[in-house]
């Protein structure tokens, strides 16, 4: 099954395609551009509804 959020962060590779966010292609980063990348983004992994009144959160109005 098809994640978008695990594909943004790379946690998942795309087998088609590209990853673009603000018009860089993270599709093949890597090392230290992957863990930076990572710096400035936040995933919740929610079991049993912790959070029950969203699905995604979202930071300034972006996703």
């Amino acid at each position: 099954m098809f994640n978008p959020l695990r594909t943004i962060n790379l946690l998942e590779r795309s087998t088609a395609g590209r990853v673009v966010i603000g018009g860089t292609d993270i599709t093949g980063f890597t090392g230290s551009r992957l863990r930076t990348l990572r710096l400035g983004t936040g995933m919740i992994f929610q079991q049993f509804n912790l959070i029950n009144i969203r699905t995604v959160l979202i930071k300034d109005n972006q996703i």
